[in-house]
């Protein structure tokens, strides 16, 4: 009977998919499993060299996938994660999934009826089983893939985020991104990382948090088109022509490119919060024969009284102070009190205010139509609850601003989206034994983070996922996670003469990985053919070779300068031998 306390993933083999054929994928490192398909015979037997609690209580195992380049890692990742869907899987073909706990196995077979073993095992079908763990998926790279995973699978993939997937806004995807970073970076999960980093690394601490943010505003292009089409809209219901929110703009652009202070920030922003409200709430159904509803179905008299209200006739005539207060003011009550599913709207104007910007400065980018103004300071707590909030009060991005985080690398970027995907969805996970697979999670990194990439999953996942058991399946082209781990832990990919992936079992690589060099790694793991040198370097240091060996005399003094920059000394101590002894 399961009791489900330390749940993995230990093998997975299927009969076809992509460039995977009759195959199996060992996960766990307990032990080491095979299925023969047409005995229909799972072998199962301990692994000798098994070291338990490796890496530490909390995570249960980590798997690396490593190999030749287009061997399928990430098709491994994609198959694992589509047995783990459950009744949605896109996997027709025959393949069995084996769990393990303490030791007991249990085995779900799609379209294979029984299984016989040398262990104990519980078979039953996969299509009737409720599998015994929960599935995410990150990777940071977006390659046009289409992830079909089901409700089962917390896909925290950036291709997830930038395909417009079922009606799925890429707009609202960004939005929920930003705002999931910074709930991140306030986190207890994170204050808790950041002093566990201190103890452990008080050097290089795990500094992830953008130094600073900028604002950048839509193009004018797009906030002009905004304005007429929402002055030809109320034209078309008043019976009367209509060119107030139009006249708005153009004042309000004269009066803002010529202002240089700190509260020009703020007047942009209630700025745009009115246009996000008119042009997504208040914006009125034209009902034209064969145009799709666009808006709310309001009379003419209704319009003109609601308008009123507004006073929106009379803003084109008020200085950017005034235009804010009448915004924040009697505006923001008359969306409270028509419109009170914008609550978050009325709550962040009445609060704009409050918010105060460090060192806030203002540029201007690109041409009269198509320019756009940015504004830059410090992120600061203020800020960050600012972020929240904004972000909580508008519709949609294309009226809104573009927020980008600066003072941060790439590979530091990479990491936060990580770490607060991974937070975002800490509280929707309801099963106690987690499976987490990071297709080349160290990507954009640095090679010193590259380094510590694996000591710090382990140390910050646990933060995130607390009371969880995790298991960790990596891809990787980095030689320093292969130096991390035990050949027992690591899944080495080929291709055969026709493309298939295949795997080696850990006997076919002769030297052990943990704490390995990096270079024989290099050459081992990954299957590289020749030597560490690069081929430019190699290709002009065998010519300088050849030269010196067939004629001595035709050794210039390029060659002499090139020669002494040489990096590696064996090689350059041989090279000055050839200049004695060309024999």
């Amino acid at each position: 009977m399961f009791k489900s306390y330390q749940m993995q993933l230990c093998f997975i083999w299927v009969s076809s998919y992509r460039n995977i054929g009759d195959q199996g994928f060992n996960l766990g490192s307990a032990y080491h499993l095979a299925y023969d398909r047409k005995k229909s015979y799972l072998n199962i037997h301990k692994n000798p060299k098994y070291i338990p609690d490796f890496f530490g209580k909390d995570i249960v195992n980590v798997t690396g996938i490593v190999g030749e380049n287009a061997a399928g890692k990430t098709n491994v990742l994609e198959l694992i994660n589509y047995m783990m869907d459950g009744g949605n899987t896109r996997i027709a073909a025959p393949f069995i999934m084996v769990f393990e706990d303490s030791g007991l196995f249990r085995v779900f077979g799609n379209q294979v009826r029984s299984l016989e073993s040398n262990q104990t095992v519980e078979f039953e079908p996969y299509s009737g089983g409720k599998l015994p763990m929960e599935s995410a998926f990150f990777t940071n790279i977006f390659d046009g893939r289409r992830y079909e995973f089901g409700e089962n699978i917390h896909d925290l993939s950036t291709n997830r985020i930038l395909h417009n997937q079922f009606g799925e806004n890429i707009q609202t995807n960004l939005k929920r991104e930003v705002q999931g970073q910074i709930r991140f970076l306030q986190s207890t999960a994170y204050r808790r990382l950041q002093e566990i980093e201190q103890l452990a690394y008080p050097d290089t601490v795990l500094d992830i948090k953008p130094a600073h943010v900028q604002f950048i505003s839509p193009a004018w292009e797009n906030i002009n088109n905004r304005a007429r089409n929402f002055d030809r809209l109320v034209s078309n219901t008043i019976g009367e022509k209509f060119t107030s929110l139009n006249e708005l703009c153009q004042s309000f652009r004269k009066q803002v490119t010529m202002r240089q202070t700190e509260r020009t920030f703020i007047y942009f922003t209630s700025f745009l919060l009115l246009l996000d409200f008119l042009s997504n709430e208040f914006i009125p159904d034209s009902r034209e024969i064969g145009k799709k509803s666009t808006g709310r179905v309001v009379s003419a008299d209704q319009l003109r009284d609601e308008l009123s209200q507004l006073g929106l006739m009379e803003l084109k005539r008020l200085q950017l102070n005034d235009l804010h207060e009448a915004i924040t003011g009697p505006i923001a009550l008359f969306i409270d009190k028509n419109y009170p599913h914008t609550f978050e709207k009325f709550k962040f104007l009445k609060e704009m205010d409050s918010y105060y910007f460090p060192a806030l400065e203002k540029q201007t980018e690109g041409t009269y139509n198509r320019r756009k103004f940015q504004f830059s300071c410090e992120l600061s707590t203020d800020v960050e609850r600012f972020i929240r909030g904004y972000m909580e009060a508008t519709t949609q991005l294309n009226l809104s601003y573009t927020i980008e985080w600066l003072g941060i690398s790439s590979g530091q970027r990479a990491f936060m989206n990580m770490l607060s995907r991974m937070y975002s969805i800490s509280g929707t996970v309801k099963n106690n034994n987690l499976l987490i697979t990071i297709d080349e999670g160290d990507l954009y990194f640095h090679p010193r983070w590259q380094v510590e990439y694996l000591s710090r999953l382990i140390r910050v996942l646990p933060l995130i996922f607390t009371g969880k058991k995790l298991q960790l399946v990596l891809t990787t082209h980095s030689p320093f996670l292969v130096s991390d781990l035990t050949k027992s832990h690591l899944i080495f990919l080929r291709k055969d003469s026709e493309q298939r992936c295949i795997v080696l079992s850990p006997e076919e690589l002769q030297k052990e990985t943990f704490g390995g060099n990096i270079g024989e790694l290099y050459l081992n793991a990954f299957f590289l053919k020749g030597s560490l040198v690069s081929h430019f370097a190699a290709e002009k240091i065998i010519a300088l070779a050849t030269r010196i060996k067939k004629a001595k005399r035709n050794y210039s003094l390029d060659d002499d300068l090139l020669l002494s920059q040489l990096g590696d000394r064996v090689i350059q101590t041989q090279i000055r031998k050839f200049l004695n002894d060309p024999d």
